[in-house]
């Protein structure tokens, strides 16, 4: 099976990290991970090919998902990203300041409502 493409999984949660990984692995996408923005970014360095997607949470300890979308896009401004939050979609995208563009998902989500919006969002 052709690999669909390379995930970077930003989440702080220990439980809910490896389940977000595990889903994403079973429909085929090649997955990092890592556990809050630094270690993000670390990974990022480190692997060599090109990130398909980010798919952040937006609160975590040190640097929000936002400045991390941030640095990450001035490495490669094409990057695609969707933003998962426990909190309400509209307090988190008011004042529009994570873009036009931004795409959220909200915790809890099923599992093929994630894999719906990792589509999606891939093929757009």
């Amino acid at each position: 099976m052709q690999n669909p493409g390379t995930i970077l999984v930003v989440e702080n949660g220990e439980i809910l990290r490896p389940l977000i990984c595990e889903i994403l692995r079973k429909e085929g996408y090649n997955v990092l991970e890592a556990q809050d923005g630094d270690e993000a970014l670390l990974v990022w360095q480190r692997y060599q090919e090109p990130i398909d997607l980010v798919l952040t949470d937006v609160v975590m300890p040190n640097m929000s998902g936002k400045e991390l979308v941030e640095h990450l896009r001035l490495l490669q401004p094409e990057i695609k990203v969707i933003y998962m939050s426990g909190y309400e979609s509209s307090i988190l995208s008011s004042g529009n300041k994570f873009g036009s563009d931004a795409v959220f998902l909200q915790k809890p989500f099923r599992p093929a409502e994630l894999g719906e919006k990792v589509r999606e969002i891939l093929q757009s």
